[in-house]
């Protein structure tokens, strides 16, 4: 190779150099930016939403924990319910009446007597039932009332109270009135009201 040769290739790489990119060559490198561009774009996308769903998620499960806690504090509680029903019906032979006396005068009756609990637990509250029955032992109607300490103090073992309430007349075709203990509550005092 002559001089000349070497000056002219020297000098065309350089004049090749100074040019403008050709468009050609240009439009070659605008697929990898446009899969570039998307990339980028895909992994903004996918943080955001991830972030978004993520957030959302733990509103669900946060919703559905505070549920849980609310079932799960139910549920002791209506079991606390049921276990006191249950023990409280079992007690209930535990209660007598005695003494009890139906008066009529009028349109009503007043029914009175006494409780004893020969059980061994203190008892607040007690319900009595009076039932109308017919001459097939079916209910004809029923009245409640709820026997309270006067002075607020529990029923105690071997204790009596005695209870006094009016009720209206019987329905006409009554052929036996019965009373009975339907409800306890155990405590250190009466309820209010």
């Amino acid at each position: 190779m002559t001089r000349d040769k070497k000056d002219e290739m020297v000098v065309h790489l350089f004049e090749r150099r100074k040019q403008k990119m050709n468009p050609e060559d240009a439009f070659n490198i605008t697929p990898f930016l446009i899969i570039i561009v998307f990339c980028v774009i895909a992994v903004f996308a996918s943080i955001v939403i991830g972030y978004i769903v993520h957030k959302s998620d733990l509103k669900k499960i946060s919703f559905i924990n505070e549920k849980m806690r609310f079932i799960e504090k139910r549920s002791y509680i209506l079991m606390g319910k049921l276990n006191q029903t249950i023990t409280a019906d079992s007690y209930r032979d535990s209660l007598k009446l005695t003494g009890v006396r139906i008066k009529k005068s009028g349109n009503t009756l007043t029914i009175s007597g006494g409780i004893k609990n020969v059980g061994h637990r203190q008892v607040s509250d007690i319900e009595i039932t009076v039932y109308f029955l017919d001459d097939r032992d079916k209910i004809i109607s029923h009245e409640s009332f709820t026997s309270m300490s006067p002075d607020g103090l529990p029923l105690a073992k071997n204790r009596k109270r005695n209870f006094i309430f009016t009720v209206p007349g019987p329905p006409d075709n009554t052929k036996e009135i019965r009373t009975v203990i339907t409800g306890i509550a155990f405590g250190s005092h009466g309820k209010k009201g």
